[in-house]
């Protein structure tokens, strides 16, 4: 494998000061934004509100973005750990242990890839010759497993489809804050009876024909057109009630 040149700017070591701080302060920021997020949807905000919330945190995203590149070219600077043992769950279908399997031999040849470049960079290396190292780094990783990646593609296809044929879990009784406003407390009983009763009607079908089972459900949602129509308009009424409080 041919190394990397070595350029005189913009030099990056492998022990540069710093980097647990920059995931402290990433980690932090996106825990942060995922809160906000979570707490808007499950109080019913709309579409609009939330490509508003975006817009009025661009700033915070374009910061995240620029700690996630940081931390990108910390992670390429440190070895790659082989997997030593696979964890195969016991009911685990053919497909599924040979996609862990698989997955594990591939982790391991991108590993050696990796450690054999790493040996050959620069002590302090630049910013430039790192991206050099990880494309070059891939090219020889897709070049010499493309047959094996694309086996994979297949067994992801083949396990989504055995996913699909899964029972659901059923909800149980709605939990709601003693303290949760009236519209909150409509919209969470609504959206969990559907559910419930969508659960419920799925694993009716879940050995069923997929054909089956997609008319079914289309046929639930026919159904029940008057409730989803209703759920929207209690999470309208959640959402304005946020927005005046």
């Amino acid at each position: 494998m041919d190394a990397v040149t070595h350029a005189q700017t913009g030099s990056i070591s492998p022990s540069t000061s710093g980097s647990s701080a920059t995931l402290a302060a990433f980690l932090q920021e996106q825990q942060a934004l995922a809160q906000e997020w979570q707490t808007l949807v499950s109080q019913g905000a709309t579409q609009q509100q939330l490509i508003s919330w975006r817009q009025q945190n661009v700033a915070q995203f374009q910061a995240q973005q620029q700690l996630a590149q940081a931390l990108a070219i910390k992670s390429a600077l440190q070895p790659m750990p082989v997997i030593a043992e696979i964890e195969i769950p016991a009911d685990a279908s053919g497909t599924l242990e040979d996609f862990l399997t698989t997955n594990a031999s591939l982790a391991n040849a991108r590993a050696q890839i990796h450690n054999q470049f790493l040996q050959a960079l620069p002590e302090e290396a630049s910013q430039e010759e790192v991206g050099t190292m990880q494309r070059q780094e891939a090219q020889i990783f897709w070049q010499v497993h493309a047959l094996d990646l694309q086996i994979q593609r297949q067994r992801a296809q083949t396990l989504a489809v055995e996913s699909a044929s899964q029972p659901l879990p059923v909800p149980g009784a709605t939990l709601i804050p003693p303290n949760a406003t009236p519209q909150f407390r409509a919209y969470v009983t609504a959206r969990n009876a559907l559910a419930r009763d969508r659960a419920e009607l799925w694993n009716q079908y879940v050995t069923a024909d997929p054909g089956v089972r997609q008319a079914a459900m289309s046929q639930w949602r026919q159904r029940n057109a008057s409730r989803l129509e209703q759920l929207q308009e209690l999470a309208q009424e959640l959402s304005n009630s946020i927005a005046n409080q």
